[in-house]
């Protein structure tokens, strides 16, 4: 379970829970393209990626955030879900070759807030606060981390990684489904240098996943005690071509699957996994 679920922030500096992965997938979606393309663009492998949108990886680090933000003119803030304004601040005058953390620890002491205070406040040990704070360099504050700090110190993640100069966030997001204008999506894609893609082909990749995760095709045969060979013969095909039905239940003919619907006595919702109505 991510940490940021583990904490007890009572403070009313904490109102908010921003979920980053649901906005990843937006912006994603948004821009019509697939996991395996994105994950190109944050250079983390696809099934890493996969993991993130999922919410499998607790933890992900920030400099793909910081690259897409450059890259396509997004803020940090609107992918981490602080906000609901798409457009970047201002780039910083001198953005760091190395992503780094400095300013959290200058913006504290603009606060006059001591380590022990802010540690308290993550819910973290004075310790453990002092060590990413001593250490800018290596990240050790992690996206939870760094959006807490934002909420803490009124300011945005990206003036404390540094992209830009402007001190003030814009107004806190109620995490809605944004959608992004298609002037921006052309002006994005661009950037990004993504190549165009086939209508519609994230929805076919999620339709992928959805059959291969819901279908029960498998489940359902071994409940009754049934062979692929003889589920084969009722759909008057090969047990080879029926297995690659089971694997990949997205290829399956929608008339086997009424076929099949039938000779269980289920309905097609509970074959396909919409319902659990038998």
């Amino acid at each position: 379970m991510p940490r940021w679920f583990q904490r007890k922030i009572i403070s009313t500096r904490f109102p908010e829970k921003p979920d980053y992965r649901i906005r990843l997938k937006d912006i994603r979606v948004d821009l019509d393209i697939d996991m395996a393309a994105m994950g190109r663009i944050l250079q983390v492998p696809k099934v890493t990626y996969i993991y993130y949108e999922k919410g499998v990886t607790t933890e992900m680090n920030m400099e793909p955030f910081i690259k897409l933000s450059l890259m396509s003119g997004l803020s940090i803030d609107y992918m981490l879900g602080l906000t609901d304004v798409p457009e970047a601040y201002r780039k910083s005058r001198e953005i760091p070759l190395a992503v780094d953390t400095k300013r959290v620890r200058e913006t504290r002491i603009y606060y006059d807030m001591t380590g022990k205070a802010v540690a308290e406040a993550l819910n973290i040990s004075p310790s453990a606060y002092s060590m990413k704070e001593l250490h800018p360099d290596k990240l050790g504050f992690t996206i939870q981390d760094l959006i807490l700090l934002a909420y803490l110190f009124r300011t945005s993640v990206d003036y404390l990684l540094h992209v830009t100069d402007v001190f003030q966030p814009r107004s806190r997001g109620q995490h809605n489904r944004i959608s992004l204008s298609m002037k921006e999506v052309i002006k994005i894609r661009k950037k990004l240098g993504v190549s165009k893609v086939a209508k519609n082909s994230i929805y076919t990749e999620e339709m992928q996943m959805y059959c291969t995760e819901h279908f029960r095709l498998k489940s359902i045969r071994k409940e009754r005690g049934l062979t692929q060979k003889e589920i084969a013969a009722v759909l008057g095909i090969s047990y080879l071509t029926y297995g690659v039905y089971e694997k990949k239940p997205y290829n399956m003919p929608s008339y086997y699957l009424i076929k099949l619907a039938r000779y269980y006595g289920c309905s097609l919702d509970y074959l396909v996994g919409s319902s659990d109505s038998f």
